[in-house]
């Protein structure tokens, strides 16, 4: 076990790759920032899920690793990482994900105190491992929170965190002025990240082109929100019903996206990046599930369907 009695002073935490994964990690980083809060703290994580921390109020920095570079294994990049790594002397790493990859870079990086979840074959780098189980069912957020229970912390609750800058305000604002609502977020793309493609996770366009009509015609102004791999799928969308608003699609920040499904009256959403910002940001949301289980990725809330 760490040792209690001497508090670590810089920390890293490590989640890679899904957007929606490292929102979940919020309540964990805030739990052990009310247990150690005179440390400074640091997080690597992936070019692709980055928006989604770089402006969190606990952090010193964010560390930024280009996704293939850590899972090709790419040597010169790795490098390159591990002596940052080993420059900022480390007390403590909490590693949220199960990896063994990922275990043995902060290893060589001499961290001393290792936390992280493991499968059954991947424990022998860590200094404190808690089992990762498959059939496991509880909410996101409280499963990464065991990380913080493996070392004496207290959570501070299962609410993620997402700032939202002033920035993100103005985008909004430029997205949304001559657009008077109430708005109502879709959100029908998703389903990929760096590491993999669910397709299956995705509901037909179709169907969504007749949410977005049944809306304008009765409840308010559909807004589709999404990235750039969403751009036909708007398309698809618009051409069914030209009044939807698709003109952010893959032009605005996470935040202005967080930002406009909390102005929204409620965000239609697949289980995706967009869902967890919902959730994050309070707004009433319907999710559409394929292949995954709800009951792990939403909270135990009637707010939230």
């Amino acid at each position: 076990m760490p040792d209690r009695h001497k508090d670590p002073r810089n920390i890293l935490l490590v989640k890679t790759h899904a957007i929606g994964d490292l929102l979940m990690t919020t309540p964990a980083l805030r739990a052990i920032y009310h247990q150690y809060p005179d440390a400074r703290y640091y997080y690597l994580t992936g070019r692709w899920s980055e928006p989604a921390i770089k402006d969190n109020q606990y952090l010193h920095e964010v560390i930024v690793v280009d996704d293939a570079d850590l899972f090709d294994r790419r040597i010169v990049k790795l490098a390159k990482l591990l002596w940052k790594l080993r420059t900022e002397q480390y007390d403590r790493a909490y590693i949220f994900q199960p990896a063994p990859e990922v275990h043995r870079l902060i290893q060589m990086a001499g961290v001393p105190q290792r936390i992280g979840f493991y499968h059954e074959d991947s424990m022998y780098t860590l200094t404190v491992g808690v089992p990762w189980k498959s059939d496991d069912r509880r909410y996101g957020p409280d499963r990464y929170l065991d990380l913080v229970r493996a070392t004496d912390g207290t959570p501070q609750g299962l609410t993620m965190d997402i700032h939202i800058t002033q920035d993100a305000v103005e985008e909004t604002y430029r997205l949304l002025r001559d657009r008077p609502g109430p708005w109502i977020a879709l959100c029908p793309g998703g389903g990929v990240n760096p590491r993999q493609s669910v397709p299956e996770k995705r509901w037909n366009t179709d169907r969504w082109a007749e949410i977005a009509a049944r809306i304008n015609d009765s409840l308010g102004k559909a807004i589709i929100l999404g990235s750039a791999s969403d751009f036909y799928v708007a398309r698809d969308i618009e051409m069914y019903d030209d009044r939807v608003i698709t003109q952010g699609v893959g032009q605005l920040s996470l935040a202005a996206s967080a930002e406009i499904i909390r102005r929204s009256a409620l965000c239609i959403t697949h289980d995706t990046a967009t869902m967890h910002l919902a959730v994050a940001v309070n707004t009433p949301t319907l999710a559409l599930f394929g292949p995954t289980d709800p009951q792990t990725f939403l909270p135990n809330d009637p707010k939230f369907l």
